[in-house]
């Protein structure tokens, strides 16, 4: 068969284009009405990946707003996955797809060593429990969240207003997530657990915080405080305390960060009036649920438990750990402890060696900034949502979906600020301000 010349034969292959693209819809037709789920799923990945190439701003809108919406779509398979995770690995094929296209590498950034390190640890304790399925689950969730959200927000976000988009999007997506959960107090709420929805406001809380510091609009700040006051009535609605825990972490790193201590005093008025508002409407066996910490009480009872278990584990290999399967075996509650028994001493050191590097060099970049660019902003809040997590972790679970991808999207930004960052790169302001100098 004579080859086609791509230069002397525009014809022939518009045409071979027209019939690839005819054969390619009849057979996804065809799955579709043979595999309706699995010709969805196509439909979806197609539609996706072209939003993805055209338009990266909202297809990182999606990953990062669509967080908190935790819902299996795994249909009882052993890895179970959400929308977010979807959108986050779609948009990493394109990102990997259009680097292939430019000749370009996909790169990681200055936190790459001290991330491998720990997933390194992780796969080396895990070596004698790969006949758990549980443990391949485990590191793929962590290599999706580490490495893929990472690679995705620091390599896909070309202008400083998309990444704003995203942080506003997730603003907009708490506020939604805190009406529904103030009107329908319980264990439950469209179908998330308050737990989870929870950790998702306290992060949409610190987000907004940050936003609400830097912004220098009148209107726009008065609508960050509006929602500032309605993901806190969520969040107190939601009993949570280690959401709780989090949101008050998360606030006082930005205060520090921001010297904004007036305001913040300012805020914690509003708040302590939403809360006592909200304290007082309470029925008595919310409060006493809320205020107590009896061993008896099953939730409690449950940590007490895995504090117990971890710790036998822990002086069963006190070195290396037993694996990172134990997680998913458990109510993983206790990050410290969970830490210990999985992976050591070695790997809880490795862990901490993480956070303290991406720190560093969040702060590092924070001497360089104007304090009233999107790039300080990112910077703030990936170093709060970081240390409100880990905080979140000592008393809830740390390892599960929702929080912890916006905590390391908000990562992949601030690496994606540190890539492109040089002592004279313009920076564009939030508000009508001017730079002012530098945090630290």
């Amino acid at each position: 068969m004579k080859a086609i010349d791509l230069e002397r034969a525009p014809s022939e292959v518009s045409l071979l284009n027209i019939i690839l693209r005819v054969i390619g819809i009849g057979v996804v037709v065809v799955i579709t009405i043979m595999e309706p789920l699995i010709g969805v799923a196509i439909l979806y990945a197609l539609g996706y990946l072209i939003l993805a190439f055209r338009r990266p701003d909202i297809a990182i809108l999606l990953v990062f707003a669509s967080s908190p919406f935790q819902y299996d779509l795994s249909a009882g398979g052993a890895f179970r996955f959400s929308i977010a995770e979807i959108n986050l690995v779609l948009t990493f094929v394109a990102l990997v797809m259009l680097r292939i296209v430019d000749h370009r590498r996909v790169k990681y950034g200055p936190a790459f060593l001290p991330v491998l390190l720990y997933l390194a640890v992780c796969a080396i304790a895990s070596v004698h429990d790969m006949h758990n399925s549980s443990a391949y689950v485990a590191l793929l969730q962590m290599f999706l969240y580490l490495v893929v959200a990472v690679i995705v927000f620091s390599q896909f976000l070309p202008k400083q207003q998309t990444c704003m988009l995203a942080l506003r999007g997730a603003v907009v997506v708490s506020v939604f997530l805190a009406i529904a959960q103030a009107l329908n107090p319980g264990d439950y709420v469209l179908g998330l657990h308050k737990n989870g929805i929870g950790a998702s406001l306290s992060c949409g809380l610190i987000i907004a915080v940050d936003l609400w510091f830097a912004e220098k609009d009148v209107k726009r700040k008065r609508l960050l405080l509006a929602s500032l006051i309605v993901i806190t009535l969520g969040l107190i609605s939601g009993l949570s305390r280690g959401a709780w825990l989090a949101a008050a972490a998360g606030c006082g790193v930005l205060t520090i960060v921001r010297r904004e201590y007036l305001l913040l005093a300012r805020g914690a008025v509003i708040v302590g009036l939403v809360f006592m508002l909200v304290w007082s409407r309470l029925p008595s066996q919310y409060q006493e649920y809320t205020v107590g910490f009896d061993p008896g009480r099953q939730n409690i009872a449950l940590r007490l438990n895995t504090i117990g278990y971890t710790q036998q584990l822990f002086r069963a290999s006190p070195l290396i750990g037993n694996g990172i399967a134990i997680r998913k075996d458990i109510d993983a509650t206790n990050l410290f402890w969970i830490t210990l028994a999985e992976t050591g001493v070695i790997g809880l050191t490795a862990f901490l060696f993480m956070h303290a590097a991406l720190l560093y060099i969040f702060f590092q970049g924070l001497r360089i900034v104007p304090r009233d660019s999107a790039y300080a902003s990112i910077y703030s809040i990936a170093s709060a949502l970081l240390i409100a997590h880990f905080a979140h972790g000592l008393v809830d679970h740390y390892w599960s979906r929702g929080a912890l991808m916006m905590v390391w999207a908000a990562v992949g930004m601030a690496i994606g600020v540190t890539l492109r960052l040089g002592p004279t790169a313009p920076l564009r302001p939030l508000g009508t301000g001017s730079a002012k100098g530098s945090y630290i």
